[in-house]
């Protein structure tokens, strides 16, 4: 009988200062991003590296934008998730060690990640063009928010 066992989610700011939590979300950023000028995409296939490096600055550009937001908090905090998720999987690693690479075989899979991170990259583009308005600032804000979750725990769940 296989047993499925489920931790508690531990909120990635649980017992950290928010100075300490944005240093360790832009230093886990900026690991990711040193790897940026050496991502390629293959032919006509996507890689999953290139679209996390997307969806990251994308995050940081909209962070830059929210700063004096209500939703600032939540948007670091999935911003954290998606640098986190990216360094314990290789999402954005180079040759070998890379998820493009560990999955060149299993097109599914690789599909239903490049899906989530595209949904993921559409949700924080939404946030930079409609986030401007003032009258509708709070609402896309908060459905980009839930979309970013969403997106994320999805994948963290096929990491898992």
């Amino acid at each position: 009988m296989d047993h499925i066992h489920q931790y508690p989610r531990r909120d990635v700011s649980e017992g950290c200062s928010p100075q300490s939590t944005s240093s360790l979300i832009q230093s886990m950023g900026d690991i990711i991003m040193e790897d940026a000028d050496t991502v390629m995409d293959t032919g006509n296939q996507i890689s999953i590296a290139s679209i996390t490096l997307e969806c990251h600055q994308l995050f940081k550009e909209t962070l830059v934008n929210i700063q004096q937001s209500d939703e600032y908090n939540f948007f670091e905090t999935q911003y954290g998730r998606l640098n986190i998720w990216a360094s314990n999987i290789g999402a954005a690693a180079k040759d070998k060690s890379s998820l493009d690479h560990r999955l060149r075989l299993s097109d599914d899979i690789k599909s239903m990640i490049v899906q989530l991170l595209e949904v993921l990259k559409g949700s924080l583009r939404q946030a930079l063009d409609e986030g401007g308005d003032p009258n509708r600032r709070t609402q896309v804000l908060g459905e980009v928010v839930e979309a970013a979750s969403a997106s994320l725990d999805r994948l963290q769940n096929l990491a898992t």
